[in-house]
């Protein structure tokens, strides 16, 4: 599936216009661990729709991959609960969360 042609319009003129050099630093930010989870199922579920594609989606998918880790780190899942979530993303529609 392609974008649909306004959204692309759009990222161009976002793209066009962007301080790539910024956009490309490193941010931080603190929630409470329970915001990172459920941060970590939105973006999970936002994954498995199938318009959901383009440039920006292996960003996100990244993201979501590392916040897994991170939940792990945290102790909030255990490594097995992480490859259970990510097989049903899998079972979902998610397949490039196959990619390690």
């Amino acid at each position: 599936m392609s974008i649909p042609e306004k959204d692309q319009e759009l990222l161009n003129d976002l793209l066009a216009n962007a301080d790539l050099q910024r956009l490309n630093k490193n941010a931080s930010i603190s929630a409470p661990l329970i915001t990172w989870v459920a941060i970590h199922g939105n973006l999970c579920l936002a994954l498995r729709h199938p318009n959901n594609v383009g440039d920006s989606r292996k960003l996100v998918l990244n993201f979501v991959k590392d916040l897994g880790k991170f939940l792990v780190d945290c102790k909030i899942f255990t490594e097995s609960q992480l490859e259970a979530i990510e097989k049903v993303e899998i079972e979902e529609g998610s397949i490039d969360f196959a990619d390690k």
